[in-house]
């Protein structure tokens, strides 16, 4: 029993309650902390809400510019077989294939 008092008097809790009780330095010093934890925490709150404002306006410019990366594709693969076309005529009949990155763009 008399262990359990020693060790509940010596508890950090019992300790920083003291403290308050006794030392205005302290209570200052614990205030301004708090404080500034608020002020942290407003801003952290107010970095959320500007990150989902953010985040809302690039959903819209990706779904704004999907209909014309998919037309600049469809045109790209038009020329390319064009191009392919032309360039087996000007070999007399032998097939042409474009190859290189052009195909992994147009494959993705």
């Amino acid at each position: 029993a008399i262990q359990g008092a020693v060790a509940l008097i010596n508890s950090p809790l019992t300790q920083q309650l003291i403290m308050l009780r006794s030392s205005s330095r302290f209570l200052t010093r614990l205030t301004t902390s708090l404080e500034q934890r608020v002020t942290n925490a407003d801003k952290l709150i107010s970095n959320i809400d500007k990150c989902t404002e953010r985040r809302a306006e690039l959903d819209l410019v990706i779904a704004e510019t999907q209909p014309k990366i998919k037309s600049l594709i469809e045109a790209t693969k038009s020329v390319k077989k064009s191009a392919e076309g032309v360039m087996t005529q000007q070999l007399g009949g032998r097939r042409v294939n474009i190859i290189g990155e052009i195909n992994t763009v147009l494959s993705g």
